[in-house]
């Protein structure tokens, strides 16, 4: 057992990041503006130390906006390779769609005003114009289509 142990201590370990796609009973998405970025964002972040991606999806959303939510599926994932000043960095970025907001859950969404300080529901064209580039391609490549999956490097499909 020790044997595996130390085997597992040298192999690498990615970074994750998960992001959930919300509508409301209009189609509109839910989007956040951060405080810290120029840019609309979805509900999300970064996976924690022995967090699932799951979990991490229903906890960022309940930290950013109030509410619980419900996962519906999983659409994308994009393994992401680049250099920034000399060093090489790799992560998987998920994106999962949850289960329509209902009129309630709506009413009771609340931001913080630190991290987030402003949310609304665009249509998905409209998202597709506020967030970032990165999110923008991966969200451009479902076409709108919820029912398929998509594996991306690089935000370029694979399958």
């Amino acid at each position: 057992m020790q044997k595996k142990i130390e085997y597992l201590k040298t192999l690498p370990k990615k970074r994750i990041a998960v992001g959930v796609l919300l509508f409301n009973d209009d189609n509109q998405l839910l989007v956040l503006k951060p405080s810290y970025k120029d840019h609309w964002t979805i509900p999300g972040g970064v996976v924690n130390e022995y967090e699932s991606p799951i979990d991490t999806a229903i906890r960022e959303a309940k930290e950013e906006i109030g509410i619980d939510i419900k996962l519906s599926k999983c659409l994308l994932i994009d393994f992401t390779k680049n250099q920034l000043d000399g060093f090489l960095s790799e992560s998987l970025q998920l994106i999962f769609l949850g289960e329509k907001i209902s009129d309630d859950d709506i009413k009771n969404i609340i931001i913080d005003n630190d991290e987030i300080i402003e949310s609304k529901f665009v249509h998905f064209e409209e998202a597709l114009k506020i967030l970032s580039a990165n999110t923008s391609k991966r969200l451009n490549r479902l076409n709108g289509n919820f029912e398929k999956f998509v594996f991306m490097e690089n935000g370029i499909p694979i399958i």
